[in-house]
C-alpha cells in the first residue's frame, strides 16, 4: 500500500507517542500542517489508489479466489488505518475540529468504494 505509506507511518508513529508505558493516553502532540497535508493528500488520491490496488491484484493473482481475499484484506486494512487516523485527529482537536476537517473523507464513502471493488474481481 505504497500509496498510503505516509498516512500509515504517521498513524503508527503517533499512536506510539500517545500510548505511554503507564497506560494513560493523552491527546497526541501532532503538527497541524502535517496532518492537514495528509488529509488533503488522501482526499485527492484515495479513489485512484484503490483502483490501482485492484488492478495490481488482478494482474498479479491468477487464482481469483485468493486474489479476492487479498484485495478484501488490503482494502479493509486501508479503512482501518484511515479510521485510526481520524481518531487521532478527534483526540487532538476534541472540542473544535480544525479547518482541514472539512476535507476528511467519510469512512462510509471508502467502505462503499471497497464494496464496489470486492464484487468486481
Amino acid at each position: 500500500m505504497e500509496d498510503f505509506g505516509r498516512l500509515i507511518a504517521f498513524v503508527q508513529q503517533t499512536e506510539r507517542q500517545v500510548q505511554p508505558n503507564d497506560g494513560a493516553a493523552g491527546a497526541p502532540n501532532i503538527n497541524e500542517d502535517e496532518v492537514a497535508a495528509l488529509v488533503r493528500e488522501f482526499a485527492g488520491t484515495w479513489q485512484e489508489a484503490i483502483r490501482r490496488i485492484n488492478g495490481d491484484v488482478i494482474s498479479c493473482f491468477t487464482n481469483f479466489v485468493n486474489g479476492m481475499e487479498i484485495l478484501k484484506y488490503t482494502l479493509a486494512q486501508l479503512l482501518i488505518y484511515y479510521k485510526r487516523f481520524q481518531d487521532l485527529i478527534s483526540q487532538r482537536w476534541p472540542r473544535r475540529p480544525p479547518p482541514f476537517a472539512k476535507d476528511l473523507v467519510d469512512t462510509e464513502h471508502i467502505f462503499l468504494e471497497i464494496r464496489k471493488y470486492s464484487r468486481s474481481f
